[in-house]
């Protein structure tokens, strides 16, 4: 009998010790992820007395795809060479709504869809001298970006080397934009510049009720273009988007041109 209490015992004792107190065992090393998506891209709205803007969109990226290295949360890197592969899709078309809540301040929500889908942003902005003729608006938001993932772990089980997830969980990302223009009523043509912060989630993993696995970088992004008035309700914009993605070992940025039609009521 005293024997079989201290089988119970150990093996009591031990179960705990083996499966990691009970809960499901912690990721595996990250190896590599190869992901397909768009660099985060702010909505281009100006400050203007207008009640509302209806703005679409079409934009062109290039290069086709670049490559580095990353930092991951919830796991290590297995090593140190480049662990990351990302496609850019060629071309993407954004459309969005601002609608103007106060003397300084709107609403907005915005749309993107390009070969993975579709992402929504929505925010809120202030406007700076909307009236003058240099202007400025300040937009804070929330950007829901899809992006399609396969990312590859080093195995710890004896009958496989791998195992790949394509699971990326699509969650919210915050960011800032600040856009500076021109509007005098003399000038054929008036410059505008914007500027915008994003850290975009690359992947987000589920591992287990306990833990995920995730990886999130710093983009930026510089925006000069021109705008031209063809009338008091409509604006065409052209411009350019240079990237700048936080992301060791990169060989070069992410470019974007882009057409644009402002409809204000």
């Amino acid at each position: 009998m005293n024997k079989i209490i201290i089988v119970l015992i150990f093996i009591l004792v031990n179960i705990p010790l083996i499966y990691g107190n009970g809960g499901p065992p912690p990721p595996l090393p990250f190896l590599n992820t190869e992901i397909s998506g768009l660099p985060y891209q702010a909505p281009l709205f100006f400050a203007d007395t207008n009640s509302g803007t209806v703005i679409t969109q079409l934009s062109f990226f290039s290069p086709s795809s670049i490559d580095g290295r990353i930092k991951v949360e919830g796991t290590y890197a297995a090593s140190n060479d480049n662990n990351l592969s990302w496609i850019i899709p060629g071309s993407s078309f954004n459309f969005g709504l601002s609608i103007n809540t106060g003397k300084n301040w709107a609403l907005f929500i915005a749309g993107k869809f390009d070969d993975n889908g579709a992402n929504g942003d929505l925010g809120c902005s202030y406007l700076f001298s909307s009236v003058s003729d240099v202007r400025a608006r300040l937009d804070l938001g929330l950007s829901s970006l899809s992006m399609d993932a396969k990312t590859t772990f080093y195995s710890y089980y004896p009958d496989t080397t791998y195992i790949v997830k394509t699971e990326n969980v699509k969650g919210w990302d915050p960011f800032i934009s600040l856009t500076l223009n021109t509007a005098f009523d003399h000038w054929i043509i008036n410059p505008y510049l914007q500027l915008s912060y994003c850290p975009q989630t690359l992947f987000n993993i589920d591992w287990s009720s306990e833990d995920e696995v995730y990886s999130t970088i710093d983009v930026f992004a510089i925006t000069p273009g021109l705008l031209y008035r063809i009338d008091e309700n409509i604006l065409m914009v052209a411009g350019g988007s240079y990237f700048i993605p936080k992301i060791e070992g990169k060989s070069t940025g992410i470019f974007s041109g882009f057409v644009q039609t402002n409809l204000m009521f």
